[in-house]
């Protein structure tokens, strides 16, 4: 399990913070021509949303997701997560996907 420090504030998350957030599903695809992405979207949470409330602790907060990709940079089928501002989330999902894609590799 990644270990994310809950402390951290969400709009100074940088490219080397998402990169280790991704290190837990990277490892489980070591043995593959894989690799797990997290990234940040240019969407805020709400933004374009009139049934958010401005009061939501996540209003207008960024959001991101993850997904696997191979050797060449394209991303493989179904394994884009959720767009979420909880990055526990991305990650657990992301892991997901990371276990089913090295399962899947192996029997290849």
């Amino acid at each position: 399990m990644a270990i994310i420090e809950t402390t951290e504030n969400e709009n100074n998350i940088t490219e080397a913070t998402l990169k280790r957030l991704a290190s837990n599903a990277n490892k489980i695809l070591e043995e593959t021509s894989l690799r797990a992405i997290i990234i940040e979207t240019d969407d805020l949470f709400g933004e374009n949303d009139d049934e958010i409330e401005e009061d939501d602790p996540d209003f207008m907060q960024p959001m991101y997701e993850g997904y696997i990709e191979d050797d060449w940079g394209n991303e493989t089928d179904d394994t884009r997560t959720g767009r979420y501002c909880d990055l526990k989330s991305v990650v657990d999902e992301l892991e997901g996907f990371a276990s089913d894609a090295a399962e899947k590799n192996e029997v290849k």
